[in-house]
């Protein structure tokens, strides 16, 4: 008599469905064997089987690719900044570059001589910098000193202002600058463009016929900290600081050594309208001493007083120019200016731009400026309403929202 299994599928069934599990796990096994690695496996840190490749990308320049510039810009970008002076400035606006523009790839170059950055810059070894309009000036219109030509550089925009603080300890008994005793010596961190000094004191000084060792003498330093220190230790009478406002380095020196009775003077000298007529370089501003520094006030001298309800002091300004040069494409530029402009809000929440913020009419150069539009940042200001070949005064209402022609005009009801 034959026995009979009570459940003779249900085994067959679970013999298949093992089979089945068995099968598909060799299979996941060998497919892993054979898988390429995905391209986004170049970034996982150490990983160097393909790495090769991404050097290649570079190497070969396929950044330049059309498919790629549309949607990105992979070219390497050099940006150059002056060391104890620049970091934070320029860090923030690679930040920004890096955050809301296609620009993928930013490299900080740091510089101890501005006139080896502006080098540099006109030779296309870097792209992108911040230089003060009076070393521009210098190098470019007036052509001072030098062999090289540094007209390939071209403008983008105006960003930060920089300031020239002047100060002295009330002992020395110098109330301003109209009447500098003679041998008077002047404490700077030299810009190394001219052999001694700093360009922006030369200029004061010639303008007020001051010659040097004459007049004055320069007692020069390396950096911030060893000015200061010189300052505390009276190797010299005035010192001469290029910082910003408000500038956390100024405030923090004079707030510690309040006992020391610093005095911040005036930009005053004879002859003020024709300074900044001959010297268009430069303006006045006016800067709040609560802001500047703590328990500074109140202060009297000169015939002038000063204190927490009358606090403005009138101090020289220049502007902080962002530049390039002609080699740069015009892709690349256009998309800087365009973040910046699209930006401007959060650049006027960077400290230095509190009290000085930048507004989307305001980002145009200076018509003095010595150095062309970058034909990119030119088509930028084009498009927006800046720059325009017509004449119709109606053109100001269309400045930073589109190109000022005859449609436009027309469109917006000003024909």
């Amino acid at each position: 008599m034959k026995i009979k299994h009570k459940y003779p599928h249900s085994i067959l069934y679970l013999s298949l469905f093992l089979l089945l599990i068995l099968f598909t796990i060799l299979f996941i096994y060998y497919q892993k064997k054979e898988t390429k690695e995905h391209y986004l496996t170049f970034f996982i840190p150490y990983y160097q089987t393909n790495k090769e490749a991404l050097y290649k990308f570079y190497e070969d320049e396929d950044y330049k690719r059309l498919n790629f510039k549309k949607n990105f810009i992979y070219q390497p970008i050099q940006f150059g900044y002056i060391g104890d002076d620049q970091d934070f400035t320029s860090q923030s606006l690679i930040s920004l570059l890096i955050s809301k523009s296609k620009i993928q790839h930013i490299q900080k170059i740091k510089y101890s001589k501005i006139s080896h950055m502006i080098q540099d810059m006109s030779q296309n070894k870097i792209q992108l910098s911040l230089i003060p309009f009076p070393y521009l000036s210098y190098y470019t219109f007036y052509r001072g000193d030098t062999t090289y030509n540094y007209q390939h550089i071209n403008y983008i925009l105006s960003i930060y202002k920089k300031y020239l603080y002047l100060v002295t300890k009330r002992k020395f008994q110098i109330s301003n600058i109209r009447n500098l005793p003679l041998q008077v010596k002047i404490g700077v961190i030299p810009d190394y463009v001219k052999p001694k000094g700093m360009i922006v004191i030369d200029d004061i000084m010639n303008f007020m016929n001051k010659k040097e060792d004459v007049d004055y003498q320069y007692v020069e330093y390396k950096n911030r900290n060893e000015l200061f220190q010189g300052f505390l230790n009276d190797e010299f009478e005035i010192m001469c600081y290029q910082g910003y406002y408000p500038d956390s380095y100024i405030y923090q020196f004079i707030t510690r050594h309040i006992e020391q009775e610093f005095m911040i003077l005036p930009f005053e000298i004879p002859r003020e309208d024709v300074f900044f007529q001959t010297n268009f370089q430069y303006y006045h501003s006016m800067i709040d001493l609560n802001i500047v520094a703590s328990n500074y006030l109140p202060k009297k001298f000169d015939g002038k007083t000063w204190n927490r309800n009358k606090p403005d002091l009138k101090i020289l300004c220049f502007d902080e120019y962002l530049v390039t040069n002609q080699k740069v494409e015009n892709d690349i530029i256009y998309d800087v200016i365009r973040t910046y402009f699209d930006s401007i809000d959060i650049i006027n929440q960077f400290p230095q731009m509190k009290y000085q913020p930048i507004s989307k009419v305001g980002i145009e150069r200076d018509t003095n400026m010595p150095v062309l539009y970058h034909n990119g940042a030119y088509k930028f200001y084009k498009e927006k309403g800046f720059i325009t070949n017509e004449s119709n005064p109606n053109c100001r209402y269309l400045v930073g929202e589109t190109e000022c022609t005859e449609k436009t005009l027309a469109d917006n009801g000003f024909i």
